[in-house]
């Protein structure tokens, strides 16, 4: 039953995860990406590897803050909807043969869902609007450079 709630959590979290990153930049993530953007352009010459240097690794502390929320969003999700889906199941026992047994044993399925998200996730790359700010950035700076020597 167990391995059946982990696995459930785990596609709830890539779909919240996946949502979450259409929206706009996370504030510290594009200023980090801001701040740091012409000094990756100098010092890394593949607009691609400077991408992801810049996503992966100069802004790696507000990347996995970025995600660690959105992580900790899906769990809370993920929690109130089994609870909801408890107390359905409770309701309905009487009249049906729907088995509510899992929800007799009072299992705090937020403190789960925060463990089993953590181990049993890998890590979340940069989010896409992230990425796409880094990539015009840099290109930006890249163009600037040329054109100055041309």
């Amino acid at each position: 039953m167990r391995a059946l709630l982990v696995a459930l959590v785990a596609l709830g979290v890539f779909g919240a995860v996946g949502a979450h990153a259409e929206e706009a930049p996370d504030p510290a993530i594009a200023q980090c990406i801001r701040d740091n953007a012409a000094a990756v352009e100098q010092a890394v010459v593949s607009l691609n590897d400077a991408v992801e240097f810049l996503t992966q690794k100069v802004c790696a502390v507000p990347v996995a803050a970025n995600a660690e929320r959105a992580r900790e969003d899906a769990s809370k999700k993920w929690a109130d909807e089994m609870k909801a889906n408890c107390e359905r199941m409770k309701a309905n026992a009487a009249k049906s043969d729907e088995d509510a047994t899992m929800c007799d044993q009072n299992f705090d399925y937020s403190g789960f869902t925060l463990v089993a998200m953590r181990g049993a996730l890998p890590e979340t790359p940069a989010p896409a609007d992230a990425t796409a700010l880094a990539a015009k950035l840099l290109l930006d700076l890249r163009l600037a450079h040329k054109n100055k020597t041309h």
